[in-house]
């Protein structure tokens, strides 16, 4: 079985895309932005930030086709437990990569002196682990980028 794996170069047109934004932003201000304002009353709402955020996208694809959206379709709770699931994943992944923040900081705390000055094992354990944190969160924020969109949009999920 031979697999050609050679991705599409991609013409990235940043500029021509600030264009397109502001013109939808002009052709209906008030009700994009009456949109954002729902959006963000309904990310008050626990576990709901992401669904009015995809909702909010599905908004002004709407708009932008000229199909007469109104804001109250960013209450559409049709898609709610992908949204759910993913946000589920997100609290997972920071909850496993707090674990050895609070394993290093039992350390310290266990390798303290009476005067409460720790070991230079905890910096030298902690200065690694910190990049490797920052590496995972980047690079799963620009994985986790295009999620939001595939579920609005393609319906690309899976209960």
């Amino acid at each position: 079985m031979n697999v050609n794996l050679t991705p599409k170069p991609i013409n990235f047109k940043f500029g021509e895309y600030i264009n397109k934004g502001f013109e939808l932003l002009k052709k209906d201000f008030g009700g994009v932005f009456v949109g954002f304002l729902v959006t963000f009353l309904m990310s008050i709402i626990p576990f709901c930030g992401i669904l009015a955020m995809g909702n909010f996208y599905k908004y002004l694809r709407k708009l932008k086709n000229n199909q007469n959206p109104s804001a109250g379709e960013i209450f559409d709770f049709k898609d709610f437990m992908s949204y759910f699931t993913l946000q589920l994943i997100i609290i997972g992944g920071v909850i496993v990569l707090y674990i050895p923040f609070i394993v290093f900081g039992g350390i310290a705390g266990a390798t303290a002196d009476s005067n409460g000055e720790i070991s230079p094992v905890f910096p030298i354990l902690m200065f690694p682990y910190m990049f490797v944190m920052l590496f995972a969160i980047y690079y799963f924020m620009l994985k986790g980028f295009y999620i939001l969109p595939l579920i609005s949009f393609k319906r690309n999920y899976r209960h």
